[in-house]
């Protein structure tokens, strides 16, 4: 169905299905942390230290305590997971789970990030060479999917997704395949609170040769998803298939992009595709294959500027939300250039008192209706995702009617709040964009191949340390709440 794509698995159409709120999926974690019998996995950026997080830690410690064979992993990434440090982060939270014996907290260092560059860039730079991204969360042979991170927005105000796949080994098996792989190349933190290189890779992440260490993931994700196909033994009789993918552009690991290129060069079969992002950045291929002639329709959901994380901030970061603005701006403006008859596209823009918004995602229909398709994950499919991040989407197709009935309903609930965009007055919110912000958004929002950012280019630590705000949720300014201000960011504003 899907050749481009390496792994296909078929699933019980009655063992999937999604959550709406960030408080049911806070409530699913509880309570699967408590019920879990043999393994628990996280994988996310990092594990915020608030009092959910907390209680997260107590009821692992709990189920620790009550069962000794119980496995707790984590895989978060190295720079985000230690900010903070000593005593207000995630290494800080986690420490104290290390007392027993079956608990591994993983960071994953990018090789990237070593040498004079670490030494230069301060402590809340060092995330802009890439990070750990992944969001999957195993339970025994059950798992989340999704885009949220670990931390107290999530699990209050902060609209994310969430697919749930119970008792599904092979897929629980395929993700846990994945973190050992990016765990053994990870630093790992002790009881003590120390960081230390113990892993079975023997290639140290930031000392180890760069080559080696590329050469070893890449070679161990290739081999995983080749020892996984020939094992697949597909039921024909399945009406529903999830297949898992990743993007790690830094080791050449790019499902994302072969999928994508596809999907949009495919004339036949498809009647709509919606895709929907928190951040509208586009790179440059993704928005060059949807500005290509097609004969389906496009419809691009995107948060307002004030379900932005940054909005309401002083300085810079209160900036970052109409640099977003204005790139939907370019971005519409070039598709009514297009023309609509070549290129149909329709609009939407997602706001909610209240609340911010880390959706994103698509859903696949067909012109037969006889099957449905959506993927989620933790990609924004921006610059940082195809190229400097470490990110992981499952595509789930269906044919089932009670399954399908299920996809449409959560993209309903996300569409509650997204209002239909009429293009010429929407483009007239040009005015609310300065040209000092027009200016910067082609620096501040770099794409691999732009001809706007090309001389930017000649020096490589400025061209790494724009790029890094391609996504503002691993900025090293702290992620706002609507009810409260910004601190001071890295830029001392």
């Amino acid at each position: 169905m899907f050749p481009d794509l390496q792994y296909c698995i078929p699933v019980e159409s009655t063992s999937v299905h999604f959550l709406k709120l960030p408080d049911e999926f806070y409530q699913e974690i509880l309570k699967r942390i408590s019920s879990s019998k043999s393994r628990i996995v996280f994988a996310a950026l990092y594990l915020g230290t608030g009092q959910k997080e907390q209680q997260i830690v107590s009821r692992l410690q709990t189920a620790c305590s009550e069962n000794a064979e119980l496995e707790v992993s984590f895989l978060l990434d190295y720079f985000r997971g230690t900010r903070g440090e000593p005593n207000d982060s995630s290494t800080s939270i986690l420490k104290p789970l290390l007392e027993n014996k079956n608990v591994q907290v993983s960071l994953f260092h990018t090789p990237e990030m070593r040498g004079l560059l670490k030494f230069l860039l301060p402590g809340r730079l060092n995330e802009i060479i890439g990070v750990q991204h992944m969001k999957f969360f195993i339970f025994d042979d059950s798992i989340i999917i999704s885009g949220a991170n670990l931390s107290d927005q999530y699990f209050d105000n902060r609209q994310d997704r969430y697919l749930v796949v119970e008792n599904c080994p092979r897929l629980a098996d395929f993700f846990h395949s994945i973190y050992t792989i990016m765990a053994k190349h990870s630093m790992q933190l002790d009881k003590f609170g120390k960081l230390n290189f113990s892993g079975s890779a023997s290639i140290h992440p930031f000392t180890g040769s760069n080559e080696e260490i590329y050469k070893s993931i890449k070679t161990e994700i290739f081999e995983l998803f080749d020892k996984y196909k020939r094992n697949n033994v597909n039921d024909l009789a399945n009406d529903t298939f999830i297949y898992p993918f990743l993007q790690m552009g830094v080791f050449d690991i790019k499902h994302e992009v072969q999928f994508l290129r596809n999907l949009f060069n495919k004339e036949e079969n498809i009647k709509e595709i919606n895709l929907i992002t928190a951040y509208f950045n586009l790179c440059d291929e993704y928005a060059d294959w949807m500005l290509q002639k097609r004969s389906f329709l496009v419809n691009i959901v995107f948060g307002s500027p004030r379900t932005n994380g940054f909005y309401g901030g002083t300085g810079l970061s209160g900036s970052v939300p109409l640099l977003y603005l204005q790139n939907s701006l370019d971005f519409i403006r070039k598709s009514k250039e297009q023309g609509y008859e070549k290129s149909p596209f329709t609009f939407m823009e997602w706001d909610r008192d209240g609340w911010t918004f880390h959706a994103k995602g698509l859903w696949i229909d067909f012109l037969n209706s006889k099957r449905i398709g959506t993927v989620i994950g933790s990609s924004n499919y921006g610059f940082r995702s195809s190229q400097r991040d470490l990110e992981a989407q499952v595509l789930l197709v269906t044919e089932n009617d009670a399954l399908k009935q299920k996809i449409i309903e959560e993209r309903q609930y996300l569409l509650e709040h997204a209002q239909s965009i009429e293009i010429d007055a929407f483009l007239k919110r040009d005015i609310l964009v300065s040209n000092w912000f027009r200016f910067s958004s082609p620096i501040m929002f770099v794409r691999n191949k732009s001809k706007e950012v090309a001389k930017y280019k000649k020096d490589e630590k400025v061209y790494q340390l724009w790029e890094f705000l391609d996504r503002p949720d691993n900025w090293g300014m702290k992620e706002l709440s609507l009810s409260r201000r910004p601190g001071r960011s890295w830029f001392g504003i």
